[in-house]
């Protein structure tokens, strides 16, 4: 019988955020909520890049700009999430307490 495991998982075989666009769509949604409107169109189009099982999501720095862009980092197979503003993905996996968000919490 399918389903009768107690340990059979819920989630998807390709993990709560299984591409790229899937991706953009849900920062779409959380990063003007966490950085405001006005921020989060500035740095229009977003982008999506997938490294060790995090999704980085992160603006478009305009021609001439310094800086960095709003950033959330959304782990592939759970639903948590890191905002971030123009700090590489690399920095929040060798941080040992980032200040982690569960989706639909923020």
């Amino acid at each position: 019988m399918i389903g009768t495991s107690k340990h059979q998982s819920h989630l998807p075989p390709d993990g709560i955020v299984p591409d790229k666009a899937t991706a953009v769509k849900i920062g779409c949604v959380f990063l003007p909520r966490i950085f405001g409107e006005e921020e989060f169109a500035k740095y229009l189009p977003y982008h999506a890049h997938l490294s060790n099982g995090v999704w980085e999501i992160y603006g478009t720095l305009k021609p001439g700009s310094r800086g960095g862009t709003p950033r959330l980092a959304i782990q592939k197979e759970r639903r948590q999430s890191y905002p971030m503003f123009g700090t590489p993905c690399e920095q929040l996996r060798r941080s040992t307490t980032p200040s982690a968000h569960t989706l639909g919490s923020i």
